[in-house]
């Protein structure tokens, strides 16, 4: 796919077609990170429960995930014109299809900026799934709290040299990763690179209260200490057009049972009942 003059890697999930058809739902994911990873296979039990009703599944390196060439050099305002442009794309490309925007983790925050930003877009659905509440300033002091009372660590992350000025080490030699090619960065650095200064005190529920009445639905661990669900649950209130789902046996992973939760709401929260696909 050609957006905003790159061509980026694009991952779809669908039921086996015989033909080509219109997606009767159409759901545009955007994984979390920065440092995101869209491989097939890694953390997609909601995407299959999605496919298994009908929809089709498009998942994009959009500017920050690791299959990118520009990674690691992440940009929030990026990548939400990526998104915007992505949006439109898919419209004109399935202008019947019933279009759902969904963010995990990071990705919903990306999401949510994207779609209540631009009055302009229209989609038939938000769906952020276990996605950052917290302000990004809010967010690093709590990542370094886990880090420093629970032992919760940030993955490092492996990157050629010269694509930042954090990067700290060489990897140990490997058939996939000579010395001397790939370093070491820790991704709360990546994550911390990620914001421009005027987004870094905002929240989850700045993009959320503003004029944009898409239907929302955000999904949420009981047990998540990463992303600040606790900001929600003490919201005085939330817009109407936003709705809450507790996985009550759910931290920031999703299983397969609470994405069929996920799913299933998803289904009711954006009215697709009556467009499941009849693929085989």
């Amino acid at each position: 796919m050609n957006v905003d003059g790159n061509r980026i890697p694009v991952i779809g999930y669908a039921k086996r077609l015989s033909a080509p058809i219109t997606p009767p739902v159409l759901v545009l994911d955007l994984v979390g990170g920065p440092a995101g990873d869209i491989s097939p296979g890694l953390n997609d039990s909601i995407q299959e429960a999605l496919v298994q009703r009908g929809a089709i599944v498009v998942k994009p390196a959009y500017s920050g995930t690791r299959h990118r060439s520009s990674y690691p050099a992440p940009d929030l305002d990026h990548a939400v014109r990526e998104i915007v442009e992505i949006v439109a794309k898919l419209r004109r490309a399935s202008p019947h299809s019933k279009l759902i925007v969904m963010g995990e983790s990071l990705g919903g925050y990306i999401a949510a900026k994207a779609i209540f930003g631009k009055d302009t877009i229209s989609v038939n659905g938000l769906a952020l799934i276990v996605p950052l509440v917290y302000s990004p300033d809010h967010a690093v002091q709590n990542f370094r709290r886990l880090a420093r009372t629970s032992g919760q660590q940030f993955t490092p992350l492996w990157i050629r040299p010269g694509r930042s000025s954090t990067a700290a080490g060489p990897v140990k030699d490997s058939p996939h990763q000579p010395v001397g090619k790939y370093t070491a960065v820790s991704s709360m650095d990546l994550f911390e690179a990620y914001f421009p200064a005027e987004a870094r005190t905002k929240s989850l529920l700045t993009y959320l209260t503003g004029k944009n009445l898409t239907p929302t639905l955000i999904a949420y661990g009981a047990t998540d200490q990463r992303v600040g669900i606790e900001v929600l649950q003490t919201a005085p209130s939330l817009p109407s057009n936003v709705h809450l789902l507790k996985l009550d046996r759910s931290g920031h992973a999703i299983d397969a049972a609470a994405a069929e939760r996920v799913a299933t709401m998803m289904w009711s929260t954006f009215s697709l009942v009556g467009h499941e696909g009849r693929s085989k």
